[in-house]
């Protein structure tokens, strides 16, 4: 730790040399203990990050050692005013009890707080509670380690209520619900995906609670997923806006949990275990298609380790969102699209995709929009590839928070 203290200081002197009159914010997280860092510490550390990168600095390097994270900026703000804002990042949540943003002015000198800081068991003075050892380590650990499990599965919720939202409102679509027009479904608009995504939020916490257990299981999870599918039945009046999507975000969510509990390489080995783990249901839409088309479905695509959507991440790096779903629609077997027009129907909605995506950018918007009044006029709606391309933004969004690609 001496060591680390020192080099610490090294970093922040040549950063001073190299912007001279600027304001250097160092930070770091107040953890206590030996284990300065692990997966759930930096998943929180890097919220912090894009917290402050809201305030536009002008230079950003970032350092994961195994004595913990640490963040250096410079800014085009006064020391004082940076502060105050670093401030209110500090004592704005629960996870702001954690984080420690240290601003050194021109002069390299520290910039007080106008407030001292609160103990992170008892809310009194930080200071005095840390002088008089008011609390073991033990009960400190146990505080710190609820702070950042509760707030990775409320972050976690979150980005996939987000990712299903943004995925609706992707336009043009051919077939789905988006700000055009409801697809080819009379019983849906985006205001009630907006509500189904939302009603689901809990079920999502809750996933990924379990997978920060360190032990979660197929059966649990899925009792999880009947109480959620039941709380959207209810929120829709009946209608099945999420059911699919519900299943492979509670997977996903899970198994990236379990991936911060368990210092994990990759969440998608979990994915296929929890999904390998579940019975395949009888009687349903996608047991129908398996059966007549050989189409696997949701539960197939999660068996693959979402393997459909884990591609179109790296689409969503070069092109737009509704580019991206024809690409999607071009490659998946879409029990959906199976169902409600077979097979002939299926092979004709990928080769048009495939065609749109070879057309010149100016010609593509076009015929998305004529190939939306096509489905529309047919029948025809690739719901699993809209699921697929939920799963990706949501992958892609919190790519900033966690290395799993």
């Amino acid at each position: 730790m001496l060591d680390a203290r020192e080099r610490r200081a090294a970093r922040q002197s040549e950063l001073q040399q190299r912007f001279r009159g600027q304001p250097l914010l160092c930070f770091t997280m107040n953890i206590a203990g030996e284990i300065k860092n692990s997966s759930l510490i930096r998943f929180a550390f890097m919220h912090g990050v894009n917290q402050l990168k809201k305030l536009n600095p002008i230079h950003t390097e970032l350092y994961h050692e195994p004595t913990g994270n640490e963040c250096y900026m410079l800014f085009n703000l006064k020391a004082e005013t940076l502060k105050e804002k670093t401030v209110l990042i500090e004592d704005g949540t629960k996870l702001g009890r954690l984080f420690d943003m240290d601003v050194l002015d021109a002069s390299h000198t520290k910039v007080g707080r106008k407030e001292p800081r609160k103990c992170l068991i008892c809310s009194q003075n930080a200071a005095e509670c840390a002088r008089s050892r008011a609390h073991g380590i033990d009960a400190i650990q146990t505080k710190t380690n609820e702070i950042l499990k509760d707030f990775a599965a409320e972050l976690l919720a979150r980005a996939a209520v987000d990712a299903l939202k943004e995925e609706v409102c992707i336009t043009p679509k051919p077939g789905l619900v988006d700000r055009n027009n409801n697809g080819a479904h009379r019983d849906m608009n985006i205001e009630l995906f907006f509500s189904s995504a939302d009603c689901l939020q809990p079920f999502f916490v809750r996933a990924a609670q379990l997978g920060l257990k360190g032990d979660s299981d197929f059966d649990s999870l899925r009792a999880i997923g009947i109480e959620a599918e039941c709380a959207m039945l209810k929120t829709t009046g009946g209608v099945n806006t999420h059911k699919g999507a519900n299943y492979s975000m509670l997977l996903l969510l899970c198994a990236i949990a379990d991936l911060l509990a368990n210092e994990k390489d990759s969440p998608f080995e979990k994915v296929k275990e929890l999904a390998w783990a579940g019975h395949e249901p009888l009687n349903t839409h996608g047991a129908a298609m398996k059966q007549q088309h050989g189409a696997f479905g949701v539960i197939g695509e999660a068996r693959t380790g979402f393997c459909h959507a884990r591609r179109a991440v790296n689409y969503l790096k070069n092109m737009p969102a509704h580019l991206v779903l024809l690409h999607i629609i071009s490659e998946l077997d879409d029990t959906n699209v199976l169902y409600r027009g077979g097979i002939e129907a299926s092979n004709r909605l990928k080769a048009e995709a495939k065609r749109i995506l070879t057309l010149p950018q100016s010609e593509q918007h076009d015929a998305i929009i004529a190939l939306d009044e096509e489905c529309i006029r047919s029948n025809i709606s690739a719901g699993g590839a809209a699921d697929m391309l939920a799963l990706a933004l949501f992958l892609s969004n919190i790519c900033g928070y966690i290395t799993i690609m």
